[in-house]
């Protein structure tokens, strides 16, 4: 896997965006690594402690979800955090944030995302290895190269 996380999307309120996160801090890398989603319930959670702010600890809205977006289990294109479930309505106090159901179909929204965001990648790839294979000077090693990144 990378050595970094880079924060490219975000919420225009959210303070991430431009940042960087390098493997072995935070718990992104944690979903990514064992392909699990982590849901950190309040600052009080156990796991919150390994959390990576890049704002103000006290602003951090709860719970914090963050889940691979992957394709299968083998490709890992990105993760999808979301930080704070404060601008959503909710029902009854004693109920849990997320409600039942959101984790599964943040799940569900991050593995499509990881999907597309995979075949894109390989699009561009196959794209790139279809106008070398135009060079006449391409060795036979240049386009099992080629090939090899596309896949």
């Amino acid at each position: 896997g990378g050595q970094a996380i880079a924060y490219t999307h975000a919420s225009t309120t959210s303070s991430v965006i431009g940042k960087r996160l390098r493997r072995g801090r935070g718990l992104s890398f944690a979903a990514v690594d064992r392909q699990e989603t982590v849901v950190v319930k309040s600052v009080e959670d156990e796991q919150a402690a390994n959390l990576n702010f890049f704002s103000d600890k006290r602003s951090m809205g709860w719970p914090f979800v963050c889940t691979p977006m992957s394709r299968g289990k083998a490709t890992v294109r990105g993760v999808l955090g979301i930080d704070s479930f404060e601008s959503v309505g909710s029902g009854r106090d004693d109920e849990d944030v997320p409600e039942e159901g959101v984790v599964e179909v943040l799940q569900q929204a991050s593995a499509m995302l990881g999907t597309m965001m995979d075949q894109k990648v390989k699009h561009e790839s196959l794209r790139k290895l279809d106008e070398a294979t135009n060079d006449p000077a391409l060795t036979v090693e240049d386009v099992y190269s080629l090939g090899l990144q596309a896949l």
